[in-house]
């Protein structure tokens, strides 16, 4: 599945991220949205999101180039 900023942050801030990874095997996010993640710190949610992309196995993988997909 690929995702956009706006759900993400929303399930991160509803404490619901962990259903993405109950219903998708890998979560592509394009390196635009990992990058405006990154600058948007300060919004609620993100802390999970961050804690999420820096698991060991994660499920979350952030898409450097279009033609990774």
């Amino acid at each position: 599945m690929v995702t956009d900023t706006g759900p993400l942050i929303a399930l991160a801030r509803s404490g619901h991220l962990g259903l993405l990874e109950l219903l998708f095997r890998e979560i592509v996010l394009p390196e635009s949205v990992y990058e405006e993640l990154c600058l948007e710190q300060a919004l609620p949610g993100t802390a999970a999101l961050n804690a999420a992309l820096s698991k060991k196995d994660s499920t979350y993988r952030v898409l450097e180039h279009i033609h990774e997909l």
